[in-house]
């Protein structure tokens, strides 16, 4: 689990030609693919490779037969798998290693806002002159090429740790486990989180009325 008093979890975020089921931004990055049996999973190998160039750590969680298949990969041989047992409880086959092997800067940069990116080159030294706008992207694009992958991946984290929910952390920290990925994929505001609340209350009061 990500600690809510000093990570996030961003859902859907894009890497690439790829998006991930949501990246957990503490220290560092690590991206969590989430595939069920139902899942059309032909694109998961290209998927995987997507995210480690943006995320030292990977992770799968899915049904058993994926994760097997991923197992049996010897790429991946850093990544995460998890899986749901049969009484819903999430089995740890292997927990993500750290690898900075796969990481690119450049990816890193295209899979952020441009004020974040900015600012990423920016306390790393690498400023943007006064430039047209239709010229500061492949200036800051040449000069993220020249970063330390993971030098800028520590800076992207940093970064990324800005973004904050409508609704605070702590007040979706206080909903049920279960439906967090679920709220944090709708960003509500924190009166359609109490009106949640709410309704979620009334309807354990009726199940034991």
């Amino acid at each position: 689990m990500i600690p809510w008093s000093n990570g996030i979890l961003l859902p859907e975020f894009r890497v690439g030609r790829s998006i991930v089921d949501f990246l957990a931004v503490t220290d560092s990055l690590h991206a969590v693919e989430i595939k069920s049996d139902l899942d059309n999973t032909s694109r998961l190998d290209s998927q995987l490779h997507d995210y480690r160039k943006i995320a030292p750590l990977v992770s799968v969680m899915a049904s058993k037969r994926v994760v097997e298949r991923v197992l049996a990969a010897p790429e991946f041989q850093t990544i995460g798998l998890h899986w749901l047992d049969v009484n819903g409880r999430v089995e740890t086959v292997r927990d993500a290693e750290f690898s900075r092997e796969f990481l690119d800067s450049e990816v890193l940069m295209r899979s952020l806002r441009r004020a974040e990116y900015l600012r990423v080159l920016s306390a790393l030294g690498s400023a943007i002159p006064d430039l047209p706008n239709t010229r500061v992207f492949s200036y800051a694009l040449a000069a993220s090429r020249n970063l330390d992958p993971l030098v800028f991946h520590n800076a992207v984290a940093e970064q990324l740790r800005g973004r904050k929910p409508r609704a605070g952390r702590s007040l979706i920290a206080r909903l049920p486990e279960p439906v967090r990925p679920a709220v944090l994929k709708l960003d509500p505001t924190r009166q359609q989180i109490s009106s949640l609340q709410d309704w979620m209350n009334q309807e354990v009061a009726n199940v034991y009325a």
